[in-house]
């Protein structure tokens, strides 16, 4: 049964959009009513490729760059299938996912939205594809280093799903944005994404608002989606902003808007006391690292905590 639209939202993806929509031709079968494809100001050659090469996408020419949630918003709006799955450019089915996606959510109706597993190029699985909503123990968690020391641990690695758990459907707070997958009467019920939150935060607030109708996210192993990755985020001059709207706005923004502004504030103070603590530590480090691979690592970190306390 044809009744998913599947809404990719472009910008600058000329390199990685053809990939994905050959996956969907390849695995999308008989479940794919319609691809389209909301191009947000692109400078590249993304809208010619689609356009002569994929005549049968939709191509949606937003003329600016809009941002992610209201460039899907505006598809969503156009599109026609029962379902929406939310997929993007630098991504590629690896298998029948949508099919299998849609099956699992006709199959509970308890069940608001779903995703995949989601794996990088190497294979390894992207943990944000199932994970929990922001907490202060969790962040904590985080920059005490205690998360990278012992990523399956059911307490310093709650903030992810643990790995043993990764190989059945079941109930999770948060999936990725990169693979989403529900139905259109609830996207429209939930008011869709909301178009004012910044990048990186979309996805969250959606999750929240399905959960807010009594409805569950789930995860579904089953089907699968190579991820490459930020690749439009690389491209941008403001590389190092987007990184702290991924790990500092976005997560402020959830505690703001679901907890309160005291937990905002206390997530700040951890953010920044916890940067400032690897700041020092590769300050440390730097003098001892004689491998240029390795002083090259830590000058990165070094950058990155720098983002991040500025932030």
């Amino acid at each position: 049964m044809s009744d998913v639209s599947v809404i990719i939202v472009t910008w600058n993806s000329a390199g990685c959009i053809a990939a994905c929509l050959e996956s969907i031709a390849q695995h999308g079968g008989d479940s794919v009513r319609e691809i389209i494809v909301a191009d947000n100001g692109s400078t590249d050659e993304t809208r010619t490729l689609v356009a002569e090469h994929f005549p049968q996408v939709r191509l949606l020419a937003m003329g600016a760059n809009l941002g992610f949630p209201k460039a899907n918003n505006l598809a969503a709006a156009q599109a026609t299938g029962d379902y929406l799955f939310f997929l993007n450019p630098d991504a590629r089915l690896e298998n029948e996912a949508i099919a299998l996606l849609r099956d699992r959510l006709i199959q509970d109706e308890n069940l608001g939205m779903t995703g995949p597993c989601i794996r990088d190029e190497e294979g390894h699985s992207v943990v944000v594809d199932a994970r929990a909503f922001p907490s202060l123990r969790n962040t904590c968690f985080r920059y005490l280093g205690l998360r990278t020391l012992f990523p399956g641990h059911p307490v310093f690695g709650a903030a992810y799903l643990h790995p043993a758990k990764r190989v059945s459907s079941q109930e999770v707070a948060c999936l990725s944005g990169a693979a989403l997958f529900m139905s259109t009467a609830l996207f429209q019920e939930v008011g869709g994404f909301d178009d004012e939150l910044p990048m990186y935060f979309e996805d969250m607030d959606l999750c929240g608002k399905v959960n807010a109708t009594g409805r569950y996210c789930g995860y579904e192993p089953a089907a699968r989606v190579t991820h490459l990755g930020g690749k439009s985020a690389v491209l941008s001059p403001i590389a190092r902003f987007l990184l702290a709207l991924e790990d500092g706005q976005a997560p402020w923004m959830y505690f703001r808007r679901y907890r309160s502004l005291r937990a905002a504030q206390m997530f700040t103070l951890i953010l920044a006391l916890g940067n400032l603590f690897r700041i020092a530590l590769y300050t440390l480090a730097l003098p001892l690292a004689l491998i240029p691979n390795v002083r090259k690592q830590l000058f990165t970190r070094f950058d990155i905590a720098f983002t991040m306390l500025r932030w």
